[in-house]
């Protein structure tokens, strides 16, 4: 005897329903955010709302396709994509265990909405009957929105911030330290541990305007020509080079998601 569910299924068909609809659901979910991020660029409301909405929504409905599930299975196989999502994205070097814990209650939350949704259509409780219909045209909007949005949104504006900071000392004390400094031993915060940039050291090659100064941060240097050399008044200088602003923690031993390309740009 084999045993069987209330509509009649196996275990074994309950399985293989269910592997079906989290690897169709998880290669929709990969697809969308190399689209996203490596050919738009584009980390919005596309990326972390519509994609996990649909995919707990895709693979729900595709779960249900032969009879009705119930609620507690089509919850675990629409959060099924996500997780399985998140561990490819840090199996294959996509991105880093920070970005993906801090995306993983959106996704997971919306991914069981979806979940919910399609559920209670392929319960036939709303009388919905172009069901198939809908997750077509939901699988079509899904990229069509990830390419339209940065397009849509247009350049971001640029807002302007002036900040000063008063140093209690006389301006040739200051000097020294403002054109290059020691390296920095003090106990880093638990922040930089975890991979956010931090300041080393700063060395400067020649003096006077064409000097160099070079700051050190943990993840690369900041390449600064000196413009202005008014000693001990003025230090004016741009910035031809950045450093990246963060270090995934990965099992690789280095990574460069695209949302650390173009994101922080010192001038």
């Amino acid at each position: 005897m084999r045993a069987t569910d209330v509509n009649g299924s196996t275990q074994s068909e309950k399985l293989l329903a269910a592997v079906w609809a989290t690897v169709l659901s998880t290669l929709i979910g990969i697809a969308a955010v190399i689209l996203a991020t490596q050919v738009e660029g584009n980390y919005g409301w596309g990326l972390f709302v519509a994609l996990p909405l649909c995919l707990g929504f895709f693979s729900t409905l595709i779960y249900g396709y032969r009879t009705p599930r119930s609620h507690g299975e089509c919850l675990m196989v629409s959060v099924a994509p996500i997780v399985l999502m998140g561990a490819g994205l840090l199996l294959f070097a996509f991105e880093g265990v920070i970005c993906i814990a801090m995306a993983a209650p959106l996704g997971l939350g919306l991914s069981a909405l979806g979940g919910a949704v399609g559920y209670w259509i392929q319960e036939g409780r709303w009388r919905w009957k172009g069901r198939w219909t809908t997750m077509g045209l939901a699988l079509i909007g899904l990229p069509l929105w990830m390419g339209l949005e940065p397009r849509i949104q247009g350049e971001e504006p640029l807002l302007v911030v002036n900040s000063s900071i008063e140093i209690n000392a006389p301006p040739e004390a200051v000097w020294n330290r403002v054109v290059s400094f020691t390296e920095i031993r003090e106990q880093r915060e638990w922040i930089f541990h975890a991979g956010i940039a931090y300041p080393v050291r700063a060395t400067l090659a020649g003096s006077g305007p064409g000097a160099v100064r070079r700051c050190e941060f943990s993840t690369g240097a900041f390449v600064e020509p000196i413009e202005v050399w008014d000693e001990p008044r003025l230090l004016r200088f741009a910035v031809t080079q950045n450093p990246a602003p963060m270090e995934e923690l990965t099992p690789y031993r280095h990574i460069e998601p695209p949302h650390l390309k173009g994101y922080f740009i010192s001038h």
